[in-house]
């Protein structure tokens, strides 16, 4: 028999009964970020560590579960393992209003016992940023990472970062 371990996400507008337009309120402090979380990790790689102008590159995304037996996570949007990067001093620069827009949907996704999960992600490297089809970047100095979703209020899942450059 196949035991499932389950961890559940609320997205905050319907823990905190707020719609996208409602301010927090004051008490509500952000997510405290982690590198573990119940035998969960999350990793990230670039296939290259500095990018041309009119290149591109793949940002490949893997949540690790250490886990003897899979696990579920649900989430209360469609978000799930999201890429963020920023310039080397800490300017978000990917999803360039800073965070992501997500679908209003219940979603889940299962990691297998002792497995690993992988999403991927293309930056490519050019004159003017755009966003329409993965990350176009100028030429700079980057850091990437990957969050999921808040799974506890408190704490949410990150990735350590991995530095590139577009040239």
């Amino acid at each position: 028999m196949l035991r499932t371990a389950k961890l559940t996400t609320i997205a905050a507008g319907v823990l905190l009964g707020t719609s996208c337009a409602d301010p927090l309120p004051a008490e509500v402090t952000p997510p405290r970020q982690v590198l573990e979380l119940d035998g969960l990790r999350l990793g990230v790689s670039l296939d290259t560590t500095v990018i041309l102008v009119g290149d591109s590159a793949t940002i490949t995304m893997q949540l690790h579960n250490d886990n003897a037996t899979v696990v579920e996570i649900s989430f209360g949007s469609g978000c799930q393992i999201l890429p963020y990067i920023e310039t080397a001093s800490g300017a978000m620069r990917y999803p360039s209003a800073g965070g992501w827009g997500c679908t209003q949907a219940l979603t889940s996704l299962t990691v297998p016992a002792r497995g690993l999960v992988t999403r991927s992600y293309v930056v490519r490297g050019a004159t003017a940023t755009d966003d329409r089809n993965g990350a176009s970047l100028i030429p700079g100095q980057y850091r990437a990472y990957a969050l999921l979703d808040a799974i506890r209020s408190q704490q949410q899942l990150r990735s350590p970062t991995v530095s590139f450059e577009i040239r």
